[in-house]
Protein backbone atom coordinates (compact mmCIF):
# COMPACT_ATOMS: atom_id res chain seq x y z
CA UNK A 1 0.00 0.00 0.00
CA UNK A 2 1.60 3.53 -0.74
CA UNK A 3 -0.33 7.11 -0.29
CA UNK A 4 0.45 10.09 -1.90
CA UNK A 5 -0.14 13.34 0.34
CA UNK A 6 -1.48 16.03 -2.28
CA UNK A 7 -2.09 20.00 -0.82
CA UNK A 8 -4.92 20.75 0.96
CA UNK A 9 -8.07 21.80 -0.94
CA UNK A 10 -11.06 23.57 0.29
CA UNK A 11 -13.64 21.52 -2.26
CA UNK A 12 -16.59 23.00 -0.10
CA UNK A 13 -17.95 24.12 3.04
CA UNK A 14 -18.48 21.47 5.96
CA UNK A 15 -20.98 18.48 5.31
CA UNK A 16 -21.97 18.49 8.81
CA UNK A 17 -26.09 17.78 8.82
CA UNK A 18 -25.96 17.45 5.23
CA UNK A 19 -25.93 15.07 1.76
CA UNK A 20 -23.14 15.41 -0.78
CA UNK A 21 -21.89 13.36 -3.23
CA UNK A 22 -18.38 11.74 -3.44
CA UNK A 23 -17.30 9.50 -6.55
CA UNK A 24 -14.01 8.51 -8.35
CA UNK A 25 -13.21 7.70 -11.61
CA UNK A 26 -10.55 5.81 -12.46
CA UNK A 27 -8.95 5.68 -16.60
CA UNK A 28 -5.97 3.33 -17.84
CA UNK A 29 -4.22 5.32 -20.61
CA UNK A 30 -1.13 4.93 -21.87
CA UNK A 31 1.99 7.48 -21.00
CA UNK A 32 4.66 7.85 -23.00
CA UNK A 33 4.24 4.05 -24.35
CA UNK A 34 3.87 2.57 -20.73
CA UNK A 35 0.92 1.72 -18.44
CA UNK A 36 -0.84 4.26 -16.84
CA UNK A 37 -4.39 5.38 -14.54
CA UNK A 38 -5.48 8.65 -14.55
CA UNK A 39 -7.23 9.27 -11.10
CA UNK A 40 -10.23 11.86 -10.78
CA UNK A 41 -12.58 13.06 -7.44
CA UNK A 42 -15.58 14.51 -7.96
CA UNK A 43 -17.86 16.12 -5.55
CA UNK A 44 -21.38 16.83 -5.94
CA UNK A 45 -22.10 19.66 -3.18
CA UNK A 46 -25.75 19.85 -3.40
CA UNK A 47 -26.59 16.34 -3.89
CA UNK A 48 -28.47 16.98 -6.77
CA UNK A 49 -27.43 13.51 -8.18
CA UNK A 50 -26.70 15.76 -11.11
CA UNK A 51 -24.55 18.46 -10.99
CA UNK A 52 -20.66 17.20 -10.31
CA UNK A 53 -17.53 19.28 -9.95
CA UNK A 54 -14.18 17.36 -10.44
CA UNK A 55 -11.82 18.51 -6.99
CA UNK A 56 -8.51 16.72 -8.07
CA UNK A 57 -6.73 14.46 -10.31
CA UNK A 58 -3.51 12.80 -11.04
CA UNK A 59 -1.88 10.27 -13.42
CA UNK A 60 0.28 7.30 -12.19
CA UNK A 61 2.51 6.38 -14.00
CA UNK A 62 4.80 4.08 -12.40
CA UNK A 63 6.21 6.58 -10.38
CA UNK A 64 3.68 7.12 -7.32
CA UNK A 65 3.64 5.80 -3.97
CA UNK A 66 6.59 4.23 -2.17
CA UNK A 67 6.33 0.09 -1.76
CA UNK A 68 5.70 -2.20 -4.88
CA UNK A 69 5.84 -5.01 -2.96
CA UNK A 70 1.93 -5.98 -3.38
CA UNK A 71 2.51 -6.83 -7.53
CA UNK A 72 5.75 -8.24 -7.07
CA UNK A 73 7.62 -5.39 -8.50
CA UNK A 74 10.34 -3.09 -7.45
CA UNK A 75 9.24 0.75 -5.88
CA UNK A 76 8.03 2.76 -8.79
CA UNK A 77 7.07 -0.24 -11.34
CA UNK A 78 3.14 -0.61 -10.48
CA UNK A 79 0.56 1.92 -11.79
CA UNK A 80 -2.40 0.77 -10.81
CA UNK A 81 -4.37 -1.12 -13.28
CA UNK A 82 -0.98 -3.89 -12.56
CA UNK A 83 -1.31 -3.56 -8.44
CA UNK A 84 -4.59 -4.24 -7.74
CA UNK A 85 -8.07 -4.02 -8.73
CA UNK A 86 -9.61 -0.92 -6.22
CA UNK A 87 -8.04 2.27 -5.60
CA UNK A 88 -8.88 3.87 -1.83
CA UNK A 89 -8.44 7.78 -1.27
CA UNK A 90 -8.34 9.13 2.27
CA UNK A 91 -10.28 11.75 3.27
CA UNK A 92 -8.69 13.68 6.32
CA UNK A 93 -10.98 16.17 8.72
CA UNK A 94 -14.12 15.50 6.09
Amino acid sequence: MSYRNAAYLQATNSIIGRWVGFKTVLRNLTVAGKAAVKMELWLNDSADRVTWSKVYDMTDDGSFGGDASSCGRQRGACPSPGAAPIATFRWDSA
